[in-house]
């Protein structure tokens, strides 16, 4: 069994194929297309490389009785908007794990940036 190219060198593979050969030879909104593609490539490719956020969801659900990452998102709303969310440090800290992680994925250097 071949494991390669794999799909991060696919995806970028994919990238450069569209930056430097497709780009150049585009215009308008067909151009604009291609750099979005191109970008979600990057975008896809890093997600692949990231931590797996998979913990921080289910620490989340466990914390606050979820059943679905639908359920996290709704019932951490609601316990947010709340008087008294009832919430001590550890879920600070998952939440702003989980913001970095997509954050590096999203904008990698973002949070090492100086402005």
């Amino acid at each position: 069994m071949n494991d390669s190219p794999n799909l991060i060198e696919l995806l970028s593979a994919i990238d450069k194929t569209l930056s430097d050969d497709v780009l150049p030879n585009t215009i308008g909104a067909t151009r604009h297309a291609v750099r979005v593609a191109a970008n979600l490539c990057r975008i896809a490719g890093r997600e692949l490389e990231a931590p797996d956020g998979a913990e921080i969801r289910l620490a989340l659900a466990q914390l606050l009785d979820a059943s679905s990452d639908d359920d996290v998102a709704a019932l951490l709303d609601e316990r947010l908007a709340s008087d008294d969310p009832g919430f001590d440090a550890s879920v600070g800290d998952l939440l702003f794990a989980d913001v970095c992680r997509r954050a590096d994925i999203a904008k990698p250097g973002y949070r090492n940036a100086d402005t």
